[in-house]
């Protein structure tokens, strides 16, 4: 009995070429390499949630090197009073002897000099409100002097001062330490201390910022972007960078230091944004960069540094 015919199924040519085994890999090797990137930014998220779960963390630990900042005022009109200015406005040849000296001292790094333009110029840049808004109607242009601002490296600042004090032209000499912080932290949230009003205008109060209140900060500063670690000062920490800072002995009153976050951020030039979203909370007194004081701020003509 003959056989029924059996039907042919084609699928193509049965002479072609098997798949390459790459090809039948591909596949499962762009699904594990979506995989893996998948994991790795879970793994970075989660580092990130870390990271965060630890905020604040306490002040860094080492100590910073002795830096500071000076500013030298010349004589206005005669001083009676003052041997150095006895003979009225400082002349070019008292710069010219001024600029020798700082030239010759080892802990200074540079100066720069400053018209009495340019220091009126800034001055009302500075004082505006929240900053310098207590102050700035009590001066005119020509109560600015001239004057020399520059940076100290460690020596003998004490030194440094009798010697710029003793020199003809000159009405005053002010140096400051600087801030631990420099390096360390960008911006400060300041919170509102013992004893509020004066400086501090936005605490009518008498007592330092609640637990509560530093709470809602520190959620605030967790949903920001950028933010690489949050540091809190205590009254502690404040006060001993207020003594680097006023260095020379004068006494300070913890009622009037305030605690502060302290904030490193990934790139500078957020001070307006933080103020925006901070400045008007309940406990915050100021939001601030960690900058040099106002009289350095002040120079801002090129003079002849070291």
């Amino acid at each position: 009995m003959d056989s029924p015919e059996m039907e042919e199924l084609s699928f193509g040519d049965d002479r072609r070429e098997p798949e390459p085994r790459t090809g039948l890999l591909r596949r499962p090797l762009v699904v594990a390499g979506v995989v893996i990137v998948l994991l790795a930014g879970l793994g970075i998220a989660g580092w990130r949630i870390h990271e965060r779960s630890r905020w604040p963390l306490p002040p860094p630990a080492e100590s910073a090197p002795q830096s500071g900042f000076f500013s030298v005022y010349m004589c206005l009109h005669p001083t009676p009073d003052l041997p150095t200015c006895h003979d009225g406005a400082a002349t070019e040849e008292d710069k010219r002897g001024l600029e020798a000296a700082l030239k010759a001292l080892p802990e200074v790094r540079i100066f720069r000099f400053r018209t009495r333009e340019q220091g009126w110029e800034d001055f009302q840049e500075w004082a505006t409100p929240g900053e310098g808004s207590g102050v700035a109607g009590a001066y005119e242009p020509a109560d600015m002097p001239e004057a020399y601002h520059g940076a100290l490296g460690p020596g003998d600042w004490q030194g440094v001062k009798r010697r710029l004090e003793s020199l003809p032209g000159v009405w005053d000499v002010l140096v400051v330490g600087d801030t631990a912080w420099r390096g360390r932290a960008d911006i400060a949230i300041e919170f509102c201390p013992d004893r509020g009003g004066g400086a501090f205008e936005r605490c009518e109060r008498t007592t330092r910022a609640s637990a509560q209140e530093k709470a809602a900060v520190l959620g605030r500063i967790e949903d920001l972007d950028g933010v690489e670690a949050v540091y809190f000062e205590d009254l502690a920490h404040a006060l001993q960078d207020r003594r680097r800072i006023v260095w020379e002995g004068t006494e300070i009153d913890p009622l009037v230091v305030p605690e502060s976050f302290w904030l490193k951020l990934d790139r500078p030039g957020r001070l307006s944004e933080l103020r925006e979203i901070f400045g008007r909370m309940p406990g915050v007194t100021a939001v601030v960069e960690v900058s040099a004081p106002a009289q350095w701020r002040f120079a801002v003509s090129p003079g002849a540094g070291r």
